[in-house]
């Protein structure tokens, strides 16, 4: 998936909440990360069970276990890397999130 296909994904609360119900070990599942990890500039949309808010624009906490997931993964080196974080989107609005790992 790339930045754009990720651009068109529908937050559906709905669909979220089916998970924890088809996957029991999901059971307390609070919402889906979902990210395109391109760095320096990493996409990122959060999905929530919620039918009012199916979709968080800004979640500091997503952006920082995205961070260590990408460090642990991507072998970044031991000097930091910094890099940007894009979540939300166009009918939401996007944050910009800068994060050192």
């Amino acid at each position: 998936m790339d930045g754009v296909h990720l651009d068109k994904a529908r937050a559906l609360p709905a669909d979220v909440a089916e998970l924890s119900r088809r996957l029991p070990e999901l059971s307390e599942l609070f919402g889906v990360a979902v990210f395109v990890p391109r760095i320096p500039r990493v996409r990122a949309r959060i999905f929530v069970p919620e039918p009012l808010c199916a979709e968080d624009p800004a979640t500091g906490s997503a952006a920082l276990a995205i961070a260590g997931w990408l460090a642990h993964v991507q072998e970044l080196g031991a000097e930091p890397t910094r890099f940007d974080i894009v979540q939300g989107s166009a009918e939401l609005g996007l944050s910009h999130l800068r994060v050192q790992a």
